[in-house]
């Protein structure tokens, strides 16, 4: 059927399929960078030396050179197949496969095969017998194959075959974007096989003609096609899949994909580590297992799933095939533990934002209702009612003094399980910030988390309150609210105290002695003898207050000096010098000493005096039960102070106070009282003056301006009394 062809056309076309083949390899190595360009270099240099060396052999009539050609053009024969199968390998992305030890497993086979024809002559295993046959021009090898020709030509056709599979498979693989490549390359591969099926099992004439190396013409021009049209390395399969596999391995999502058993068949390393498992090791175990879920909840289009201190969501999808049919899922695990806590926060401000209203309104409740409250007990009951009734605290507890120094253990408490905390150490009495959250709890019951809150005012401690919103811990926003309620129960029952102090038919007197040397002025009597004792107590805010001393016994400059430099506050000496006898010292005064805590108390401090390293305090008050609370605050800072002597006293309190009938001061305000007492015993009043309105504005921490306000309103106050009589003629 050849020999109908003029000779120089069958040898040209083979030369012109070389050139072809050979152009297409050079044009392949220079994008050798491209997935699978290297290895369609290598075939198409198989290519060219096996059509280049099939048309020298048509052309080469000599018997004794004609076999040299057949044997040298097992050098392409041998490596094509397998350098096309790499090549399919990594151009359709399945790159992953062409390890170095396959790649020389693959090549074993044409290495044996090469070895084997260039020596035939000694063991017959490729051709049995082969012999030039010379027809119609052309120089042919007719051949009576060995065994070992049967097992490569196997070999080779197993090989191109599954190369051929992966890219038809492109056609349906990839929504049809690689059409044209898949088309052309499947020209190419089909034609050279089925040429060489019609050489090696069908008789040709001339006899042992190759149509194999003709069929590589088309291969030639179909890749000079795709050249032609930019395709051939711009599309690249490989891209797509390998884009596809990298996305799905780099998501932060989990992916997990399971057979319609619901064993796992793959997982990528977001999953792996969400789920804490190994790929290799997990996979055909059930996807149930590995999620800790049962089968109906997986089903589910979207459902969550928690892991230790994680949140995810699960979202299932059906894989489907092209009929339909589910043959897998794909489970999707997106992290949603930070939504989750976003939510849970808004959610928790929103309730903290709730809770601050109710408590902005109970604070106003609380206040109205105090106003009638008559007695202590009065207004335990009503802070516990009102925050109880109009806020969301599950329990509210109220305790006294002891209670929060661990002395008894006495509640007001409201809700239906409000079991009191454990009270923490609340430090120093003067502490008006509240305690850290209290976390307690019964065995038997859920945790709990209280905020514990001292009642003080001006320094003193009333007692404490514990509110719960049960397992959420307050914020710390509520607790300042919670601080200023506090301080405002604190106020009223300073007030109710300072009631019943002046109103009380009968008063408690009771003197207490302290030698603690962390007291100033015990100390200072130590060190210098001195007979101090005090002349007046001037609150100055309410956290200090300034204390007039009488110094005798001692120059009064060696007692200011050793005052100096045993308190931080100011010290000056108000009279006096070495030689005077009438020598008073004044001192700033601060809230943790021992006079501090006795003069915001609500008690009458009658007398203090302090000499041969003892200090003795005379105070009054309406009940015993205000004297326990302040000799145990005292003592709790000052252990070396002991209750001297307790009396009973009938009669009211003995106060210095104006009334109507002699009209002095009655229209003086606290505040001009209080200076006009500082400026008089510093000796403002006095000539030469002691003391300037600047040394009284100092003293008091005011501003030189407003002491000289104080001053002459509190004169023509006082003044516009003495003569009011002259201002109405009638004096």
């Amino acid at each position: 059927m050849i020999s109908t062809i003029p000779p120089w056309l069958a040898v040209g076309v083979l030369i012109g399929s070389a050139l072809v083949t050979g152009a297409m390899g050079g044009y392949a190595y220079r994008n050798r960078d491209k997935p699978g360009a290297g290895w369609l270099a290598v075939t198409l240099l198989g290519t060219t030396v096996w059509t280049g060396s099939y048309a020298m052999g048509l052309v080469t009539h000599d018997p004794s050179w004609r076999p040299f050609w057949e044997h040298f053009q097992w050098f392409g024969t041998a490596v094509l197949p397998v350098s096309f199968v790499l090549f399919a390998f990594a151009y359709t992305g399945y790159d992953r496969f062409v390890t170095r030890r396959r790649i020389a497993g693959l090549f074993f086979i044409p290495v044996v095969t090469i070895v084997l024809v260039w020596t035939d002559e000694f063991h017959q295993l490729m051709w049995i017998e082969n012999r030039v046959v010379i027809q119609d021009g052309l120089a042919t090898m007719v051949a009576t194959q060995g065994p070992w020709f049967w097992l490569t030509l196997a070999y080779s056709y197993l090989l191109v075959l599954v190369g051929g599979a992966l890219l038809i498979r492109l056609l349906f693989v990839s929504d049809y974007l690689y059409a044209e490549q898949s088309i052309l390359f499947s020209l190419g591969i089909i034609l050279p096989l089925l040429g060489n099926a019609v050489a090696v099992f069908v008789e040709t004439s001339p006899p042992g003609f190759d149509l194999t190396p003709y069929g590589f013409a088309i291969w030639g021009i179909t890749l000079y096609a795709l050249v032609y049209r930019g395709e051939l390395f711009s599309l690249l399969p490989a891209t797509r899949r390998l884009g596809q596999n990298a996305a799905i391995a780099q998501l932060e999502q989990g992916i997990v994909i399971s057979d319609t058993d619901h064993r796992l068949i793959y997982a990528n390393p977001a999953a792996e580590e969400m789920l804490d498992i190994e790929r290799a090791k997990a996979i055909g175990d059930r996807v149930t297992v590995i999620l800790g879920v049962d089968s109906p909840a997986i089903s589910e289009a979207v459902t969550e799933l928690h892991r230790e201190s994680r949140r995810y969501e699960l979202r299932n999808s059906p894989i489907t095939d092209r009929r339909d049919r589910t043959i897998g899922y794909t489970i999707t695990l997106y992290d949603v533990t930070a939504r989750h806590r976003r939510e849970q926060r808004l959610e928790r401000q929103q309730r903290e934002l709730e809770r601050i209203e109710e408590l902005n309104a109970a604070i106003r409740g609380v206040n109205q209702a105090l106003l009638s409250s008559t007695d202590r007990e009065a207004i335990d009951a009503t802070v516990c009612d009102v925050l109880h009734e109009r806020t969301r605290y599950e329990a509210v507890c109220l305790a006294d003094s002891q209670t929060a120094l661990g002395l008894a253990d006495e509640w007001t408490s409201r809700g239906t399980e409000a079991t009191p905390p454990a009270i923490p150490d609340l430090g120093p009495t003067s502490a008006t910030e509240p305690s850290p959250t209290v976390s307690t709890g019964e065995p038997d019951t859920r945790e709990q988390s209280w905020a514990t809150v001292p009642i003080v005012y001006r320094n003193v401690l009333y007692g404490v309150l514990c509110v719960t919103a049960g397992e959420e811990r307050l914020s710390s926003r509520e607790q300042t609210i919670l601080a200023e309620l506090c301080e405002l129960v604190g106020h009223a029952i300073e007030a109710l105290e300072h009631r019943q102090l002046v109103s009380a038919d009968s008063l408690v007197e009771v003197t207490i002695e302290s030698t603690d040397e962390r007291s100033p002025l015990v100390t200072v009597t130590a060190r210098t003898g001195a007979h101090l004792e005090l002349n007046g107590l001037i609150p100055k805010d309410s956290q200090e207050s300034v204390a007039f001393l009488h110094v005798d016994g001692a120059p009064v400059d060696a007692v200011h000096e050793e005052l100096s430099t045993l308190v931080s506050e100011p010290v000056w000496i108000v009279r006096g010098d070495e030689s005077a006898e009438d020598s008073v010292v004044a001192l700033t005064v601060s809230a943790d000493s021992v006079l501090g805590l006795l003069a915001a108390a609500t008690t009458k401090l009658s007398s203090l005096v302090v000499e041969d390293e003892t200090a003795i305090y005379e105070l009054e008050a309406a009940s015993e039960q205000v004297i326990r609370r302040v000799f145990e605050q005292v003592q709790q800072s000052f252990p070396e102070t002991r209750l001297r002597s307790k009396k009973q006293r009938d009669g009211p309190l003995q106060i210095a106070t104006h009334t109507e009938d002699d009209g002095i001061g009655m229209e003086l305000t606290d505040r001009q009282q209080e200076v006009l007492e500082a400026a008089f015993r510093m000796g403002y009043f006095d000539w030469p003056r002691e003391a300037t309105a600047e040394e009284v504005a100092d003293a008091m921490d005011l501003a030189p301006a407003t002491i000289h306000g104080h001053l002459r309103k509190g004169e023509q106050s006082i003044f516009s009394t003495l003569f009011q009589d002259a201002v109405d003629g009638t004096g």
